[in-house]
Parts: structure tokens; sequence; C-alpha cells
């Protein structure tokens, strides 16, 4: 009997065991499961917008009339609260374009604010990568322009923020009347012709100095025209001469070349008061982002005006749009 009992005791030991042993190979092997990026809607695009907005207007309600924020003794306080809503590479924008601290004074114009979300226009919202949007919409400038703004918006630290901000202008179609074809000069050189060839019929005993003359005086117009464009095309592959040379040798390009690509790309010239700079490198798609911007002066401060995000590839050259 004793013998018997031994038996069962080893044999649930046995399936104990087993059983302990399958749980955790369970436990092992079951993958972790990564936190899924939360899918954007117009709605709660336009609810961070609006946070930002009342955010902002809280900060500078106390604004004394010299401009003076006598709540904040510093922009890094400032920062703090726009770190709920922002991402902090934006917020340091945002307080380098509409804050001032001299003097532990902080200051702002309450004037100059960020182009806001007008709720009652109608706007799109697009994805540009699983965890970044932008939201774009039409709206009429002080200066009664018609501008497109687009606020980029990027999933961070669990949380929907705004991540930048640009405009450009827009053409108003409403405004722009078609040109009827001007026929004029083609009417007054077909009259000069004929004049012309009235006189010759009318005059044909006098010497053809004059016409001799006018054609080389034409040929050498031509020819200085043909060595002006000829003269440029040098210039402009000078520019990219050391941009093509290095693509072509298949070694990456420079930030320096990558910014050339973009004003090439742009037609931008050397003159142009456009600032065209490499912002980063994406590392993950070996590719340059850079940033096109203006700077806008005004009375007492200055702020940049972003006219959009280039992608350049680090390897061809190739040049697309961010967004």
């Amino acid at each position: 009997m004793k013998s018997k009992i031994a038996v069962w005791v080893l044999l649930l030991s046995a399936v104990l065991i087993a059983c302990s042993k399958d749980d955790n190979k369970a436990g092992v092997n079951q993958p972790v499961k990564e936190a899924e990026t939360p899918e954007l809607t117009e709605e709660e695009a336009s609810g961070v917008l609006t946070e930002y907005q009342m955010m902002y207007r809280d900060v500078i309600s106390d604004a004394e009339e010299d401009g003076q924020l006598t709540n904040y003794s510093s922009t890094e306080t400032i920062k703090e609260e726009l770190l709920t809503v922002l991402t902090e590479k934006y917020a340091d924008t945002v307080i380098s374009d509409f804050f001032q601290k001299e003097d532990d004074i902080v200051s702002t114009d309450p004037l100059e604010q960020p182009v806001w979300l007008d709720e009652e226009l109608e706007y799109s919202l697009e994805q540009i990568t699983e965890e970044e949007y932008a939201l774009t919409q039409e709206q009429t400038a002080s200066s009664n322009d018609l501008i497109q703004v687009t606020y980029a918006i990027s999933w961070e630290e669990d949380k929907w923020r705004i991540s930048d901000f640009y405009q450009q202008d827009v053409e108003d179609e409403s405004t722009t009347v078609e040109q009827p074809e001007d026929n004029s000069n083609q009417s007054a050189e077909g009259s000069d012709s004929e004049d012309s060839n009235s006189y010759e019929a009318n005059h044909s005993d006098e010497p053809a100095t004059d016409e001799t003359v006018t054609d080389d005086e034409e040929q050498t117009d031509r020819s200085d025209q043909d060595n002006d464009e000829s003269i440029n095309q040098n210039e402009q592959e000078h520019v990219t001469e050391d941009d093509s040379a290095q693509i072509e040798d298949g070694s990456t390009i420079s930030e320096e070349n990558a910014q050339n690509l973009v004003k090439e790309y742009l037609n931008i010239p050397d003159d142009s008061e456009l600032h065209v700079v490499v912002d980063h490198t994406d590392e993950e798609n070996d590719t340059y982002v850079v940033h096109v911007f203006e700077v806008v002066e005004n009375e007492n401060d200055s702020h940049t005006a972003t006219l959009g995000w280039y992608v350049v590839d680090r390897q061809n050259g190739s040049v697309e749009e961010s967004m």
C-alpha cells in the first residue's frame, strides 16, 4: 500500500513540474506589445490648437502697456507652460519670436501673436507619418493678403503636440483677370514691315549700306545674346559642379551642398533674403531636413517666418517637399 501511495505522489509531482515549465515558457515567449500611436481626428487637432491659443493668451493677459509681464521673471517659466501643448523645439521658437527678456524683465508685444486657427473657416488634416499630421487652412492676413497656414502636430510623450508652423502666400483667383492677347505690337510690326517694303520698292536705286549695317548689328546682337546665355549656363553649372561631382562618386553629400540643391530646386538667387539651412539629419531615412525661412523685422524685435521644409537624399541629392 505504501508503495502505491509513493508512486502516486511521484506522478503528481511530475505533472506539477511539467505544468510549471509550460507556464514559464509561455511567459518568456509572450511578446511585449508596444503602445500604438492613436489616430488624430480633426476635432482633436482643432482642440490642440485651441488649447495652445487659450494658454498663450492667458500668459500675456497681465501684460502692461509697455508689454512687461509682471507674473513672469524668466522665459523658462513661460516655456514650462507651453510645453504642455508644444514640443520643446517649437516652444523655443515661440519664445524666441514673441518674448524678450532684458534686465530680469520679461516682455512681449500683445499685438504680435502667432497665427491662430479660424474655426469658422474650412481646414484640412493630412497624415504625414504615423506620428505626424499637418492641418492646413487658408486665411486672410492683416494685410488683406490671402495666405495658407500649416500647423504640424506630432505625437510626443503620449500626447499630440504642435511641433511647427509655417505660412505662404496664395494667389487670389478671384482677383486674377485674364488679359487678352496683345496683338498691337504684331500689328505695329506688320505695318512697319509694309512701310519698309514700300519704301524699298520706291527707292530701289539707293545704296543698300543702311540695310547691310542693320544686318551686321542684328548678327552682333544675336552673338552677344548667345554669349550671355553661355555665360549664365556656365555659372549655373559652376554652382552645382561640386554637388554633381560628389553625387557621381557615390559619397554622401555635405550639408552645404544640400542647401545649394534646395536653392537650385526653388530657384533662389544668391542675393535673396531667404535663409536655407539644414535643420537636422534624418539618420533613419539617410536624408537632410532643410528649413527655408525669412526673418521678419519689426520695430523692436524680429521673428522667423517658415516658408517650407524640404528633404534632400544624402546619396543621390534628390529634393522633395516635406509637407
